[in-house]
C-alpha cells in the first residue's frame, strides 16, 4: 500500500494504450474536477491493472473515432471514478 495520485495513475493507463488509441483514432477525455493532485492510500499495482483493464475494454469495444470519458468526482467521503464509452454494450443474452 502506498500513496497514489489517481490522476497520474489514469494518465499512465492512457499512455499504455496509446497504440490502440491511435489505431482506432479514439480520444480519452479526462474530467478531473480539479482533482489532479488527489491522493489515495491504496495498492498502486492492483488499481493500475483495474483501470487499465476497464479502459482497454472501452477501447476494444468502441467504434473508430469515438471518445471515452473518464470522470473523477469527490463525493463527501469517497472518490467516484467513472469510465464511459459509446460502444454497443453487452447484449441482453450475455448479461446473465
Amino acid at each position: 500500500m502506498s500513496e497514489v495520485c489517481i490522476y497520474d495513475l489514469i494518465m499512465n493507463c492512457k499512455e499504455n494504450l496509446t497504440p490502440q488509441l491511435k489505431e482506432k483514432n479514439i480520444n480519452v477525455l479526462i474530467h478531473s474536477n480539479q482533482l489532479e493532485s488527489f491522493k489515495l492510500f491504496t495498492d498502486k499495482t492492483k488499481l493500475f491493472q483495474i483501470i487499465l483493464n476497464i479502459l482497454s475494454n472501452a477501447v476494444k469495444f468502441s467504434p473508430p473515432n469515438a471518445n471515452i470519458i473518464v470522470t473523477l468526482k469527490k463525493e463527501s467521503s469517497y472518490l467516484s471514478l467513472s469510465i464511459q464509452d459509446f460502444g454497443e454494450g453487452i447484449s441482453e443474452k450475455n448479461k446473465s
